[in-house]
């Protein structure tokens, strides 16, 4: 099995291990963050109203799919053909 998981718009197809490595990575990480604290509901940080912070870990941060081994061979076969017609 792979999977494949969207970080930052790019889909990377990672093997089991490198998954769980990932997860335990996140599932751990704080998160450096922004917090509301002054007056007004300006969105561009009116009259200092934004601090830094340190978040908890969250761990819905990817998204991530499945797909077996002869899909992921058959996609890999395909591209190899047409990069070698192009």
């Amino acid at each position: 099995m792979k999977a494949v998981v969207k970080i930052l718009d790019h889909r990377l197809i990672l093997d089991m291990e490198q998954l769980a490595l990932l997860t335990t990575i996140i599932r751990s990480a704080e998160r450096f963050d922004e917090e509301h604290v002054g007056k007004g509901k300006g969105t561009s940080g009116y009259e200092m109203s934004y601090i830094e912070t340190i978040l908890p870990p969250l761990t819905e941060l990817i998204r991530c799919e499945m797909i077996d081994n002869e899909k992921y061979e058959a996609i890999k076969a395909i591209a190899a053909i047409r990069k070698a017609n192009i």
